[in-house]
């Protein structure tokens, strides 16, 4: 387990919400979203390049969906082990179209967890066991922007689902 985790359930017992920055993660978490391959995705494929993908078929604009961070995790040492599940919702935002078929646009992720039941991680104990701590809300928000290629014909159905939301 992550012992800066462990610092703020046990030690400072805060109980607020803290940031992937506060606990030392923001560059570790945030590249997963655009690697390939990462949460046991295709080689081709990140949850970025996928939502992307979605968007251009016409499919969304937003997502929400629950990722096992310890399936990145080099080993219960490494701290996106101690993340375990946690949610990741993105929504797309200010699309620009531009000649040749290309298009801009700003993908802004927010994730969240809950960090509780420290002692527990495998469950064993029915419930939560929260001895001498508090458990606590990681939540963190970025925005990448991005560059893709879309189908002349769909432009105008793209705007109209972004009207949709």
């Amino acid at each position: 387990m992550s012992f800066d985790f462990f610092h703020v359930f046990h030690l400072d017992n805060i109980g607020k919400s803290i940031s992937l920055k506060q606990i030392g993660l923001e560059n570790k978490v945030r590249p997963l979203i655009k690697k390939n391959g990462a949460f046991g995705r295709s080689a081709e494929d990140s949850i970025e390049s996928r939502f992307i993908a979605q968007f251009v078929a016409g499919e969304r604009v937003t997502f929400s969906n629950v990722y096992n961070f310890g399936k990145e995790a080099n080993g219960i040492v490494d701290p996106l082990w101690a993340i375990g599940s946690a949610k990741i919702e993105g929504k797309i935002n200010n699309v620009k179209f531009f000649p040749g078929n290309f298009a801009t646009a700003d993908i802004t992720y927010e994730l969240y967890d809950k960090f509780t039941d420290p002692y527990d991680t495998f469950n064993w104990v029915k419930g939560e066991w929260n001895t001498n701590g508090t458990p606590y809300e990681i939540k963190d928000r970025w925005t990448n922007t991005v560059k893709f290629n879309y189908r002349p014909q769909t432009e105008e159905q793209l705007l109209q689902l972004l009207k949709q939301r």
